[in-house]
């Protein structure tokens, strides 16, 4: 991305113009992207949308860049001690450290939340803007994956209204049923009595092999392993069920500590059955 807009051959001449070019990109994608949004189109082309009109208009943002209104802003008058070399280092250092900040609060890369579907679980349960539009694309992928979870997911949020795309209900469900998730069936069932509530389920073994981050992470080799990773990034049924294998020694040494760690996170994401765990223990 960065050739598009850095590309000595297509961008301003001048400091000051280089530094206009960049801000206004910057501020062209901000834009695009609410108006994608707004108009229904793939914002991913807010990044592609802007280059080929800045690349036109690089005459203009150099004659912009020596005129008297913006020339005090000229870099060459505001550090007339440092060669262009030195100031061309200032701004890479500056880059860099900006860059290594944004990434330092994972506001940048694979460890962003917003790669993570518990994200947009929360930002949908919330009515935060495309919040319920993102958990929705992501939960057909992992559908297409062979989730039954995802699947039962689609239906679910079909069925309150939160999304409108091309399906119904019925063929979530329906898909989610396939795929031998149990309440997918169920809720296909429901369908045809409305006084039933529909339901969602934690997802199954099979269901995290799909849905769990796995880049830098080990392979899991026991179900606790794997549960614990779903905790770690977001599930809190995962960290539910950590904790009952953990209090109960399934397969594993008990270990009531680390057991009640895992519920009372699970509570605080108001898993009740975990919350109903805590009550019960010694």
């Amino acid at each position: 991305m960065h050739l598009l807009f850095t590309d000595p051959s297509t961008s301003p001449r001048s400091e000051l113009g280089r530094i206009l070019f960049g801000i206004l990109y910057g501020a062209s994608v901000v834009a695009l992207y609410f108006l994608f949004d707004l108009l229904g189109v793939p914002t991913f082309y807010d990044k592609l949308a802007p280059v080929p009109f800045l690349n036109l208009s690089i005459k203009w943002i150099d004659r912009a860049a020596a005129s008297r209104a913006l020339r005090w802003l000229d870099p060459a008058r505001l550090g007339p001690r440092l060669a262009p070399r030195r100031r061309n280092l200032a701004y890479m250092t500056i880059w860099a450290l900006a860059f290594a900040g944004i990434s330092a609060v994972d506001g940048v890369g694979d460890a962003h939340p917003g790669n993570r579907l518990p994200f947009w679980q929360q930002a949908c349960k919330e009515g935060r803007r495309g919040g319920c539009r993102n958990l929705a694309t992501m939960a057909w992928t992992f559908c297409n994956d062979g989730s039954g979870w995802a699947c039962n997911e689609i239906g679910m949020l079909l069925s309150e209204r939160r999304v409108v795309v091309e399906a119904t209900p019925a063929e979530g469900f329906a898909r989610a049923c396939r795929l031998g998730f149990k309440t997918g069936c169920d809720n296909a069932a429901r369908l045809r009595t409305p006084a039933e509530a529909l339901q969602r389920h934690a997802p199954r073994l099979i269901d995290y092999n799909l849905l769990l981050e796995r880049k830098g992470h080990a392979e899991d080799h026991t179900p606790l392993q794997l549960f614990e990773r779903a905790c770690e990034q977001g599930w809190a049924d995962g960290c539910f069920s950590a904790g009952i294998i953990l209090d109960r020694g399934e397969f594993v040494p008990r270990n009531g500590t680390r057991a009640r760690e895992y519920l009372l996170r699970a509570c605080s994401h108001d898993v009740n059955e975990a919350c109903a765990a805590l009550l019960t223990r010694p």
